[in-house]
């Protein structure tokens, strides 16, 4: 069966709740109609998470996204309020309301300058509360501080990811974390793309205009009065390009191609001005995956027993 999966972004979805969960209810009763299952996902900062909402969510099986980039004060100087106080409170918060609901929400971890030391301490953290995560590498938009204010320096990002793989050696955890770890890669699984952007992959704007990536939505592509937008999208050759990792310079060569996949394109263009290349990420990538494979070799000897 087709399936379709919607991710509600902002943004911040939750301000306007009752609007997402009316065009949840509107498109799953369209992929019932057609016969295409339906998948649906809300990607919030947790502040504005009351029960009655995390309640509307779950008998809708819209799934949780919560991110959450350090404990205290290390999550408070990345995402702070208008205000400037921190916001790691009500995030914490949040996911307390979410664990009484029995809803398991996915974290995801944005990595960059700012919070790259606190690291260990919040993949502790969700370790202790036993939730999934991925760890995601800052990447440079037009609302967000410059690249090159965010952006980690590399000896210092492989050397904290290697004292956090430490803590997950440590406690591994019952999950695979091989799709989780190391920015785009997915260890899990072969590909040739590090996404599906520009193939089975669209951004609605809240004003109904349609880009190509949620990095790129200041340039859309076209509109939901269109017969059909993906096609436009996939056609597209002025917006971002995802080519394949066997057409990027520095990649076709590389053991670790098709786990990789190149890294995102939209970064890898604003770094070096071409879609072509490898991504800047790409001696962290190196040197990182060995350690993940063995960090999954681990967790699977563990769970065998043949580890104590």
């Amino acid at each position: 069966m087709q399936r379709v999966r919607l991710k509600f972004a902002g943004g911040e979805p939750t301000l306007n709740l009752k609007l997402v969960i009316d065009l949840h209810e509107y498109a799953r009763d369209r992929a019932a109609e057609a016969g295409i299952g339906l998948e649906a996902v809300i990607l919030s900062n947790g502040v504005a998470l009351g029960e009655r909402s995390i309640r509307a969510l779950k008998a809708r099986g819209i799934q949780v996204m919560i991110s959450l980039d350090g404990v205290g004060a290390v999550h408070d100087s990345q995402r702070p309020f208008a205000n400037g106080t921190g916001s790691f409170a009500w995030v914490d918060r949040a996911l307390d309301r979410l664990d009484r609901q029995g809803v398991r929400p996915f974290v995801s971890v944005t990595v960059s300058d700012r919070n790259i030391d606190g690291l260990p301490q919040v993949v502790s953290y969700l370790l202790d509360r036993d939730l999934p995560f991925n760890l995601n590498f800052f990447r440079d938009n037009d609302c967000a501080t410059p690249f090159q204010g965010l952006r980690a320096e590399q000896a210092r990002l492989i050397a904290a990811l290697h004292e956090t793989f430490d803590i997950i050696e440590a406690r591994l955890p019952a999950r695979s974390l091989l799709g989780s770890l190391i920015d785009r890669a997915r260890l899990d699984q072969a590909h040739d793309k590090p996404c599906s952007v520009g193939d089975s992959y669209l951004v609605v704007t809240h004003t109904g205009h349609i880009a190509k990536c949620q990095m790129e939505v200041e340039r859309p592509i076209t509109d939901i009065a269109a017969d059909d937008p993906l096609r436009l999208v996939q056609i597209d050759r002025t917006g971002v390009q995802n080519v394949s990792v066997d057409e990027k310079e520095g990649c076709r060569d590389c053991a670790w191609k098709y786990w990789c996949g190149g890294g995102c394109p939209v970064l890898t263009y604003r770094a070096t001005g071409r879609y072509d290349v490898k991504s800047p990420y790409c001696n962290v990538y190196k040197a990182l995956y060995p350690r993940a494979l063995r960090l999954e070799g681990l967790r699977l000897l563990k769970l065998s027993g043949a580890l104590q």
